[in-house]
């Protein structure tokens, strides 16, 4: 299933995809308005890949970001918990 990662940065969006695109994994990069239209500063940048889930919680470490699971046939998603993704 498709990973969604969300950060408030655009930079640590636009990084977070440059890594995963050099490693070759399908990624893009949009944004989202904020939940309400007085709230012009929190803009969600999201990262959209096929990466592997352990893969990215690594790369997470080091950013301010969430990441979410999900699927695109029912448009469900769940937040995943980076203590269980992370390789043993």
């Amino acid at each position: 299933m498709p990973l969604r990662i969300s950060c408030r940065q655009s930079s640590e969006a636009d990084e977070l995809a440059g890594t995963l695109v050099t490693a070759g994994y399908d990624t893009g990069v949009h944004t989202e308005p904020p939940f309400s239209t007085l709230d012009d500063e929190n803009v969600v940048h999201v990262v959209q890949t096929d990466a592997p889930a352990e893969l990215v919680t690594e790369l997470l470490q080091d950013f301010d970001a969430q990441l979410e699971i999900t699927d695109p046939m029912s448009g469900t998603k769940a937040v995943v918990d980076p203590t269980e993704a992370a390789p043993s």
